[in-house]
C-alpha cells in the first residue's frame, strides 16, 4: 500500500521525467540516437514533424529512453514522413528493419497500423499508447488508454479553487475523449464548489467536427461575453478556436484550460491544461516488457494512481490554486478517496452530459446546450 506522501510524488512525474532525463544525459547513460540508422531494440513511432516538449508523443518519447538509458537498451523514434496510413506503415516497416524487439506507437492514428503490424510481425511486441488497435490485441500487443476523466476533475477543481464561478466546456464531437474530460471536469468543479460553499455555473457543448472555425470562435466569444469566465475546451480544432476566441477578448476578461497536451505556449489566456502523461504508461510497459510481464492481449487503463494523467502545473498560471492544493487532490484521486466516473451505476455507456451520470451535483447550475 502506498503512503500518502508517495502517493503525493504522483503529481510531480512530469518534472520527474524531466529532471532525471536531464541527469542521465549530463551522465551519458542515455541509449540510442534518434536518427541514426542502427539496430535498436526499442522503437517508438511518433506523430508527424517535429517533436515538441508539450506534445504526447514527446511524453512518450521521455518515458521510453528514461527507461533505455537506466537499463542499457537502445532505442529511437522515427517519425512518419506524413499523416497516412501509407506514411505510418512505412516508419513502421523502418522499425523492424532496425532490429526492433519492442515498438510503441503515440497516438490513436496508429490503430489501423498497430493492427496489421501485430499480425504481420508475430515475433515482435507492440504497445499502441492512447487507445486500441483495431479489432483489439492480439497476444503480442498491448494498448495504454489515459483515465482522462481524472485530468478533467483536477481541471474542474482547479478553475473554481482558483475563484472562477462562470464556466465553460466545449468538447468536439462528441468524441470519447471529449466526453471523458467534461464529465471529470463538472464532478471536480462540483467538488470544489462543494468544499468552498459555492455555486458554479457550468455551460456545456459540443462542437461538430464538421464546425467552421470561425463558427467555433464565434459560439465561444459568446459565451465570453455572456459571463462565462474560463472555458475547458476539449479537442485540437475546438482549442484553437476557443484560444483565438478569448486571446481576442485578452486575458483579462478570458480563460482557457487546455486539454490533451501544454497547450500555455499558445497564449497568455491559457490558465492551465488537463493532459495524459504517455511516458509513464510507456516506462511501465516496457519495465513490465524486461521482466516478463508484458500484458498481451490487453488493454490497461493509466490514471493517478500510475501517474499517468495530470496538470501541467510547472506552466500553469494559477496564483490561488498552489501546488500543496494540487498535490493533495492528486493523492485522493490516486488513493481512490475520490473518484471520477464516466457512467451512471450499473451502466457501461458514457452520457453526454454530467446530468446523465446519476449523480448529486448540488453546486452546479448544469447549462446543457448541445443538440445532437
Amino acid at each position: 500500500m502506498q503512503t500518502k506522501r508517495g502517493l503525493r510524488r504522483r503529481a510531480r512525474v512530469s518534472r520527474m521525467l524531466s529532471c532525471l532525463l536531464a541527469a542521465c544525459l549530463a551522465a551519458g547513460v542515455l541509449a540510442g540516437c534518434e536518427g541514426a540508422a542502427q539496430r535498436a531494440e526499442i522503437v517508438l513511432l511518433t506523430s508527424p514533424g517535429p517533436l515538441e516538449a508539450s506534445s504526447f508523443s514527446q511524453s512518450a518519447w521521455d518515458g521510453v529512453r528514461l527507461y533505455a538509458g537506466m537499463n542499457d537498451r537502445t532505442s529511437y523514434y522515427y517519425q512518419p514522413a506524413g499523416d497516412d496510413e501509407e506514411a505510418r506503415e512505412e516508419t513502421l516497416e523502418r522499425a523492424i528493419l532496425v532490429g526492433a524487439q519492442l515498438v510503441l506507437m503515440a497516438g490513436t492514428a496508429y490503430a489501423d497500423t498497430a493492427a496489421t503490424a501485430q499480425e504481420a510481425h508475430p515475433d515482435v511486441s507492440f504497445v499502441l499508447l492512447g487507445g486500441e488497435p483495431t479489432g483489439g490485441c492480439a497476444a503480442n500487443t498491448s494498448a495504454a488508454e489515459f483515465a482522462v476523466e481524472q485530468a478533467g476533475y483536477l481541471a474542474g477543481y482547479a478553475a473554481v479553487a482558483e475563484g472562477y464561478t462562470a464556466l465553460g466546456f466545449l468538447g468536439e464531437g462528441p468524441d470519447g475523449e471529449s466526453v471523458a474530460y467534461g464529465l471529470g471536469f463538472a464532478q471536480g468543479a462540483n467538488a470544489a464548489g462543494k468544499k468552498l460553499d459555492v455555486k458554479v455555473t457550468l455551460r456545456y457543448d459540443y462542437s461538430s467536427t464538421a464546425a467552421a472555425s470561425a463558427d467555433r470562435q464565434q459560439h465561444a466569444a459568446d459565451w465570453y461575453k455572456e459571463g462565462t469566465q474560463v472555458i475547458f475546451a476539449c479537442g485540437e480544432q475546438v482549442d484553437r478556436a476557443v484560444v483565438a476566441a478569448a486571446s481576442a477578448l485578452g486575458s483579462g476578461r478570458a480563460k482557457v484550460i487546455g486539454a490533451g497536451e501544454d497547450r500555455s505556449g499558445e497564449s497568455e489566456t491559457v490558465l492551465v491544461s488537463a493532459l495524459p502523461v504517455a511516458g509513464a504508461a510507456a516506462a511501465q510497459l516496457l519495465k513490465a516488457y524486461y521482466t516478463d510481464a508484458f500484458p498481451g492481449g490487453e488493454t490497461l487503463r493509466y490514471g493517478t494512481a500510475e501517474g499517468a494523467v495530470a496538470l501541467a502545473m510547472e506552466n500553469a498560471r494559477l496564483r490561488q490554486f498552489t501546488q500543496a492544493d494540487y498535490d493533495t487532490i492528486y493523492a485522493k484521486l490516486a488513493a481512490g478517496k475520490v473518484h471520477a466516473y464516466t457512467a451512471a451505476k450499473g451502466e457501461e455507456e458514457m452520457p453526454l452530459s454530467p446530468a446523465g451520470l446519476g449523480l448529486k451535483l448540488n453546486y452546479l447550475d448544469l447549462q446543457y446546450e448541445y443538440a445532437a
